[in-house]
C-alpha cells in the first residue's frame, strides 16, 4: 500500500470539490489543469519540486496523467475519494504480507499510513526519507530497496 489512505481524503474540502467539479463541466480538464498549476497542488513537496527542476519531462508526464484523464472520471474519482468510508477496522482481519509505503514529505499521508501499518497484523511500515507523494521518482533508490527486500522476504520458501 502506498500514498493511499484507509478513508476519506484529509485536505480537501467539500467545497474545493465542487468547485473542481465545476470547473470541469465548464472548462475541461485543461481548465482544471491550468487551475491546478496557478494554484500549486496540495502534494507539491520539496521533493517533487526538486524532481521536476532535474528530470526532464517529468513534469509533463504528470501534466499528461491529468489532462488524459476524462472529466467525467476525474470528478468521480474525487467525489470517491472525499466520500470513501474509513475502511481502518477492516485492516485488521488481513492475513497477508502488507508493505505500507509513504515518503517522509507527504505529510497527509505519514500518520494514515503509520495507522494501517498499526491496524494490519505483521505488516510492515516505510518512511521514505527525501520523498513526497511518488517516492518511486522522488527517492528510486530507497523506495526500491524497501520494495525489493519485502518481496524477497515474502517470497523466499519456507
Amino acid at each position: 500500500l502506498m500514498d493511499t489512505l484507509h478513508g476519506p481524503l484529509p485536505f480537501i474540502t467539500r467545497e474545493e470539490i465542487d468547485l473542481a467539479t465545476l470547473v470541469l463541466r465548464e472548462q475541461g480538464i485543461d481548465g482544471l489543469a491550468a487551475a491546478l498549476r496557478e494554484r500549486g497542488g496540495k502534494l507539491d513537496t520539496p521533493a517533487h519540486e526538486r524532481v521536476t527542476r532535474e528530470r526532464p519531462g517529468y513534469q509533463e508526464f504528470n501534466d499528461r496523467k491529468l489532462t488524459d484523464t476524462a472529466p467525467s472520471a476525474y470528478a468521480a474519482l474525487l467525489d470517491a475519494m472525499f466520500t470513501a468510508s474509513d475502511r481502518l477496522g477492516s485492516f485488521r482481519s488481513l492475513s497477508i504480507p502488507t508493505l505500507v509505503i509513504a515518503g517522509e514529505q507527504d505529510q497527509p499521508i505519514v500518520g494514515p499510513s503509520t495507522a494501517m501499518a498499526d491496524a494490519i497484523p505483521h505488516a510492515e511500515l516505510v518512511v521514505i526519507a527525501d520523498a513526497g507523494h511518488s517516492p518511486q521518482f522522488e527517492n528510486p533508490d530507497a523506495w526500491w530497496s524497501a520494495m525489493s527486500s519485502f518481496l524477497a522476504r515474502v517470497s523466499a520458501p519456507v
